[in-house]
Protein backbone atom coordinates (compact mmCIF):
# COMPACT_ATOMS: atom_id res chain seq x y z
CA UNK A 1 0.00 0.00 0.00
CA UNK A 2 1.40 3.47 -0.71
CA UNK A 3 1.19 6.05 2.22
CA UNK A 4 -0.74 9.26 1.38
CA UNK A 5 0.36 12.33 3.18
CA UNK A 6 -0.29 15.55 3.17
CA UNK A 7 -3.27 17.24 1.71
CA UNK A 8 -4.21 13.60 -0.13
CA UNK A 9 -4.26 12.64 3.39
CA UNK A 10 -6.56 15.40 4.51
CA UNK A 11 -8.79 14.65 2.00
CA UNK A 12 -8.77 10.85 1.98
CA UNK A 13 -10.18 11.45 5.53
CA UNK A 14 -13.02 13.91 4.55
CA UNK A 15 -14.25 11.78 2.06
CA UNK A 16 -14.49 8.68 4.24
CA UNK A 17 -16.10 10.71 7.33
CA UNK A 18 -18.53 12.19 4.81
CA UNK A 19 -19.45 8.40 3.14
CA UNK A 20 -19.67 7.14 6.70
CA UNK A 21 -22.00 9.78 8.04
CA UNK A 22 -23.87 9.28 4.89
CA UNK A 23 -24.86 6.54 4.83
CA UNK A 24 -27.68 6.14 7.56
CA UNK A 25 -29.49 8.91 5.38
CA UNK A 26 -29.45 6.04 2.74
CA UNK A 27 -31.43 3.90 4.55
CA UNK A 28 -34.31 6.44 5.41
CA UNK A 29 -34.85 7.17 1.85
CA UNK A 30 -36.95 3.83 1.45
CA UNK A 31 -38.89 4.68 4.28
CA UNK A 32 -42.19 6.56 3.96
CA UNK A 33 -42.83 9.35 6.31
CA UNK A 34 -45.59 9.12 8.97
CA UNK A 35 -48.16 11.82 8.30
CA UNK A 36 -48.51 14.90 9.63
CA UNK A 37 -51.01 15.70 12.08
CA UNK A 38 -53.89 17.67 11.48
CA UNK A 39 -53.96 20.95 12.65
CA UNK A 40 -55.83 21.82 15.56
CA UNK A 41 -58.65 24.16 14.96
CA UNK A 42 -59.27 26.67 17.12
CA UNK A 43 -62.97 28.69 17.07
CA UNK A 44 -62.63 32.24 15.66
CA UNK A 45 -65.12 34.85 17.60
CA UNK A 46 -67.91 36.12 15.58
CA UNK A 47 -67.65 39.63 16.56
CA UNK A 48 -66.94 41.06 12.57
CA UNK A 49 -63.78 42.97 11.93
CA UNK A 50 -61.61 44.97 14.25
CA UNK A 51 -62.24 48.21 14.07
CA UNK A 52 -59.59 50.56 12.39
CA UNK A 53 -58.30 53.73 13.82
CA UNK A 54 -59.34 56.76 12.28
CA UNK A 55 -56.16 58.42 13.09
CA UNK A 56 -54.78 61.66 14.89
CA UNK A 57 -56.98 64.05 12.57
CA UNK A 58 -60.01 62.51 12.30
CA UNK A 59 -63.09 64.62 13.14
CA UNK A 60 -64.58 64.36 16.88
CA UNK A 61 -67.63 62.21 15.33
CA UNK A 62 -65.12 59.65 13.77
CA UNK A 63 -63.34 59.32 16.76
CA UNK A 64 -66.34 59.02 18.70
CA UNK A 65 -67.75 56.45 16.37
CA UNK A 66 -64.54 54.43 16.35
CA UNK A 67 -64.62 54.25 20.53
CA UNK A 68 -68.05 53.01 20.15
CA UNK A 69 -67.26 50.50 18.08
CA UNK A 70 -63.93 49.48 19.66
CA UNK A 71 -65.68 49.29 23.05
CA UNK A 72 -68.61 46.91 21.54
CA UNK A 73 -65.30 45.14 19.54
CA UNK A 74 -63.83 44.47 22.73
CA UNK A 75 -66.77 43.77 24.68
CA UNK A 76 -67.71 41.14 21.96
CA UNK A 77 -64.31 39.65 21.99
CA UNK A 78 -63.71 39.47 26.14
CA UNK A 79 -67.48 37.37 25.79
CA UNK A 80 -65.87 35.34 23.62
CA UNK A 81 -62.63 34.55 25.97
CA UNK A 82 -64.91 33.99 28.81
CA UNK A 83 -67.15 31.36 27.16
CA UNK A 84 -63.84 29.29 26.07
CA UNK A 85 -62.81 29.11 29.45
CA UNK A 86 -66.06 27.90 30.68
Amino acid sequence: MIPIRGRARATARCAVLALALGMPSFAAWGQANAPAPAPFATPRPGCGAKPAHPGARASDGAKWQWQKDANAYLECYQKFAMDQRA
